[in-house]
């Protein structure tokens, strides 16, 4: 399980902490952003440790749990939990499909024919096993993070 090092300091390193990076935010939300990042990592450059998300996550949350008592010993610390989420992505993609038929014939010669004949009166190409899928160029368009599907899991 992944924990931020800001886990293991005390509270009065932490309240320090704590009062350095209200310094640095100012006016600023903590949301998890460049800036915040930027100033979470001044803090961990303040005390020693080489900050990670998580990190910056820890810091947002114990910051928030502990904002309005002043940041007072003993401090109110945040719970690390396992979490999914989704993301959809939509792109343009340049793809090679093979799919495998099986089909009865009398001949090697006439298998090919007599599939396209079959599939121009019904049935269809896709009807096959897909044996083999090669996206050879795509471009992503939009990624879209669905907030709605995050779940704790632990």
């Amino acid at each position: 399980m992944e924990k931020s090092d800001f886990e293991i300091l005390s509270d009065k390193i932490l309240i320090v902490a704590l009062k350095k990076f209200q310094e640095e935010l100012g006016d600023a939300n903590p949301d998890m952003d460049d800036y915040t990042q930027e100033c979470v990592q001044s803090v961990g450059d303040m005390i020693g440790i080489e900050i990670n998300i998580i990190d910056v996550d820890f810091l947002i949350e114990l910051y928030t749990l502990n904002e309005k008592s002043g940041f007072s010993s003993p401090l109110k610390r945040p719970k690390v939990g396992l979490y999914k989420a989704d993301v959809d992505i939509f792109e343009t993609q340049y793809v090679r499909n093979t799919y495998r038929h099986e089909v009865y014939s009398y001949s090697k010669h006439n298998v090919i024919s007599g599939l396209e004949l079959s599939f121009q009166n019904s049935g269809s190409v896709y009807d096959g096993d897909n044996v083999e899928t090669d996206v050879y160029d795509s471009e992503t368009t939009e990624e879209k993070w669905d907030r709605e599907s995050v779940r704790q899991i632990k």
